[in-house]
């Protein structure tokens, strides 16, 4: 569902009014994703700076998506534009609302651990479970970002 791009920003400016109405709160934090950034075309360098965001993604998510697009590659979309205009409202919020406390971003490329949720993995720690079956979807899709994926899927 392509809505889940607005329920993104929704849920992040409630955490942001929130934490403007308790005078405790110094400081907010909000764990964006390189795919905030930019998702990247295979094997070639990008640059990225603080007012790069993956218009791309937001572009196909918001028009229409193209129908042959492998579904996981349109999930990988749908994520990376839901985290650049949740950041994007982020910083909207602190210029238009002023409040008493302090926004920073993080943007991981990618986070490995145990898989909490047991159904269908959809974190990053999957792929290299992916590229050990052989299918090395993701892998290609992520290029020079995971060139480790991509590397390590030519060994396989």
């Amino acid at each position: 569902d392509l809505k889940v791009v607005d329920d993104v920003v929704n849920a992040v400016l409630h955490i942001l009014k929130a934490a403007a109405r308790e005078p405790s709160v110094k400081r907010v934090v909000y764990t964006s994703s390189a795919a905030a950034c930019v998702l990247g075309t295979p094997w070639t360098t990008t640059h990225i700076e603080a007012s790069t965001y993956n218009e791309e993604a937001i572009q196909i998510v918001r028009g229409v998506p193209d129908p042959n697009m492998d579904p996981r590659l349109l999930l990988g979309q749908i994520y990376g534009a839901s985290k650049a205009e949740a950041e994007k409202a982020c910083w909207k919020f602190m210029k238009e609302q002023n409040p008493t406390f302090e926004l920073n971003t993080v943007v991981p490329d990618a986070n490995f651990g145990p898989i909490l949720y047991k159904g269908k993995a959809t974190s990053t720690a999957s792929w290299l479970g992916e590229v050990f079956r052989g299918d090395i979807t993701m892998a290609n899709f992520m290029g020079s970002r995971k060139g480790f994926l991509c590397l390590l899927s030519q060994h396989i």
